[in-house]
C-alpha cells in the first residue's frame, strides 16, 4: 500500500457503531411514519387540504429525503446526503405543483435540472473531493437558470437557452481542464491512468 493511500486511508473519519445503530431506528421511525401517513389517508382522516391522493408521493419523497439526511448526518457518508437531496428536490416539485398554481410544464421543470446543484450543495460540507461539487454546482445551476428564463418567458427563443447551454458546457470543459489536479480527473474521485 503506498503512502498516499495510507494518508487517505487516516483522514477518513468512520462513523461509529452507535450512530450507525441510530441511524437505521431513526430509518425505521421514518418508514412507520410514512406508514401511519398512509393509513389515516386511507381512512380519510388527514387535515385539510391533505388527502391520500394528493400527498402520498410527496409524503414518499420526504420519507426518501429525511432518510438520507439524517444517515448522511449520523455517518457522515455525503453520498447519502446527495441521494437524500435529490428526493428532497423531487418532493418539493410535486409539492409545488399540488398546493399552488406552479406547474411541471412551464415553470416546475428546470428543478429537474438544478437536482444535481441542490444535491452537491448539501453533499459539500462533509465531502472530501469539495472541488468536483462546487463545479457541480455551478455548471447545473447556470443550465437550470437559463432554462428557468426560458419557461418563464423571458428568454422567448428555446433554441437561444439551447446554444447559451451549449456554450456554458464548453467554458466548463475548459475552466475543469485547467483547475483539475495535476494527474487526477475530476478533482481526486478517480486516479487517472497511466500513459504507456
Amino acid at each position: 500500500m503506498s503512502d498516499n493511500q495510507n494518508k487517505q486511508d487516516k483522514s477518513i473519519v468512520r462513523p461509529s457503531k452507535a450512530r450507525g445503530i441510530a441511524a437505521h431506528f431513526i430509518w425505521g421511525l421514518l418508514i412507520i411514519a410514512f406508514g401511519v401517513h398512509l393509513l389515516l389517508g386511507s381512512l380519510e382522516k388527514l387535515p385539510e387540504p391533505l388527502t391520500l391522493e394528493n400527498s402520498w408521493l410527496i409524503a414518499f419523497f420526504a420519507t426518501l429525503w429525511l432518510m438520507g439526511f439524517t444517515g448522511g448526518i449520523l455517518r457522515k457518508n455525503p453520498f447519502e446526503l446527495y441521494v437524500g437531496f435529490i428526493f428532497f428536490t423531487l418532493g418539493l416539485m410535486f409539492l409545488l405543483n399540488t398546493f399552488t398554481e406552479l406547474t411541471f410544464k412551464v415553470e416546475l421543470w428546470p428543478m429537474l435540472i438544478a437536482i444535481p446543484a441542490v444535491s452537491s450543495f448539501f453533499a459539500l460540507w462533509p465531502s472530501r473531493v469539495k472541488r468536483f461539487h462546487v463545479k457541480c454546482i455551478i455548471l447545473s445551476a447556470s443550465l437550470a437558470l437559463f432554462w428557468f428564463l426560458y419557461s418563464t418567458g423571458v428568454i422567448e427563443k428555446w433554441w437561444i437557452v439551447l446554444i447559451i447551454c451549449v456554450i456554458v458546457v464548453g467554458l466548463f470543459v475548459i475552466v475543469n481542464a485547467v483547475t483539475a489536479r495535476k494527474g487526477q480527473w475530476d478533482d481526486g474521485d478517480r486516479p487517472q491512468r497511466k500513459r504507456y
